[in-house]
């Protein structure tokens, strides 16, 4: 039989069976400073988002879900401060204004406060400790807001009747000038928007949040040591990317595939051909990303392995060149990165073109091989994958497998490929999957 702490928790959060799969979009998320995953601390996953409290923090970029108004909310993060010598803005909602907005500061560094209307709402004591591990939460249940640690309401509740519209969060760090950065650990942050997941004491959580129809934002913290990408936990809202009929002789085979029973086959000749109208690069952060099964490099003018437009100059492309041994990629017909791929035929290798902040690089099986400087505005009026963009004896020769472009960086340095098929989420553009009968010549996009 539950205690009632947990039924209270259960109550007051809602139990994954009663609850629906997250339907927002997935936010904007800056990294500052130095912010980072860091294997050194977690509460959940192996790793957690580290920032050293000198011009560290994360930037949250608003598309509507900070905008509370005057229904319920929560935000909470799990913390790990290892002292508490300094004062610290954990959250700040202001956006360079004080007024109807949230701020949680530490100052004194064991207490935490609510300031709203320029003046404080709640004072949580002296609850916070350092090097351990405690769980936060602000939460807004039928206009009274409450401050919860480690599942203790914490202060005196707070008469709320605040309409809220944010524009942007601000993790660890005082949107009106540069001081009060934190330094410390933060995993499983979470915002829910028109839900109070707490109203009384709760038993804190014992696992990784799952993202459900009340999360707007959820930050896992989970990754690789000294990553600089952080993502938000969040379901793939574009519709399916139309994908013709192949082109060419290429076909779904059972022969080779990484995951699943079928992969894309190409003979020297044909292409998959997704609607290129949604997939436009621009110039910000991007990955295409694929498994490659080559069986041939070798050719007379060389293999597209994808082009993304016909007359456009500054349109994205790649081929293997005639020799067989070196690829490039360019911007129309001018070369933006060239050098070895340094693969071998007949074994499956994971390509992923990454561009962060204004640097390209090529990775080969997780490993970083090129980098360059590049922040081309790339345009497109087509989208030939595996192939040329007028078709013709330019294809590869091999199979393809989990065809994939998103609109943002999924890696900034050295990684472990996936071991499985890879899932839509926020950021997906295009997912291609390849799964299939064997002999088929369509595919359809995972939206």
């Amino acid at each position: 039989m539950l205690g009632a702490s947990r039924l209270s928790f259960l109550a007051n959060s809602g139990s994954a069976a009663s609850l629906g799969p997250r339907t927002s979009a997935s936010m904007e998320i800056g990294l500052e400073g130095d912010t980072k995953i860091s294997t050194t601390q977690n509460k959940f996953g192996g790793s957690s988002i580290y920032m050293d409290g000198s011009g560290d923090y994360i930037d949250v970029t608003d598309n509507g879900a900070l905008d509370f108004g005057t229904g319920d909310f929560t935000i909470e993060w799990w913390q790990y401060m290892p002292t508490l010598s300094a004062n610290y803005n954990a959250v700040d909602l202001r956006g360079g204004s004080n007024g109807a907005k949230i701020l949680l500061y530490s100052n004194p560094t064991d207490k935490y406060f609510l300031y709203v209307n320029s003046a404080t709402a709640i004072d949580s004591g002296s609850v916070l400790q350092a090097n351990a591990w405690q769980h936060i939460a602000l939460s807004r249940a039928s206009a009274s807001t409450r401050l919860f640690v480690d599942g203790t309401q914490v202060g005196s509740t707070y008469s709320d009747s605040n309409n809220y519209a944010h524009d942007e969060m601000l993790i660890f760090q005082n949107s009106l000038s540069s001081a009060y950065d934190g330094q410390g650990y933060v995993d499983e942050f979470r915002v829910s928007k028109g839900h109070a997941r707490y109203s009384s004491n709760f038993t804190v959580p014992s696992s990784a949040f799952t993202a459900d129809e009340h999360t707007h934002l959820l930050l896992h913290g989970d990754g690789d040591n000294n990553s600089t990408v952080i993502l938000d936990d969040g379901p793939r809202t574009d519709s399916a990317v139309t994908v013709s009929t192949f082109g060419g002789n290429t076909e779904l085979s059972t022969t080779q595939a990484k995951f699943g029973a079928t992969s894309a086959y190409y003979d020297g000749e044909g292409s998959v051909d997704p609607d290129h109208t949604v997939l436009n690069i621009g110039s910000g952060d991007f990955t295409i990303e694929f498994f490659y099964y080559p069986t041939d490099f070798t050719s007379q003018y060389g293999r597209y392995f994808f082009d993304t437009g016909s007359g456009v100059s500054s349109r994205l492309n790649g081929y293997f060149e005639p020799g067989g041994s070196t690829f490039k990629l360019r911007s129309g017909n001018t070369q933006i990165m060239s050098g070895n791929h340094d693969m071998s035929t007949n074994q499956w290798y994971h390509i992923a073109f990454v561009r962060k902040s204004g640097t390209l690089k090529y990775y080969l099986n997780g490993t970083e091989k090129i980098s360059v400087s590049n922040s081309t505005n790339f345009t497109n009026n087509d989208y030939k994958i595996g192939s040329y963009l007028t078709g013709g004896p330019y294809s590869i020769k091999g199979y393809l497998d989990e065809w994939r472009q998103s609109n943002v960086a999924r890696y900034s340095q050295a990684f472990t490929p996936t071991n499985t098929a890879f899932t839509a989420d926020g950021y997906t553009k295009l997912l291609l999957h390849f799964d299939g009968s064997n002999g088929a010549t369509t595919t359809s996009d995972d939206a």
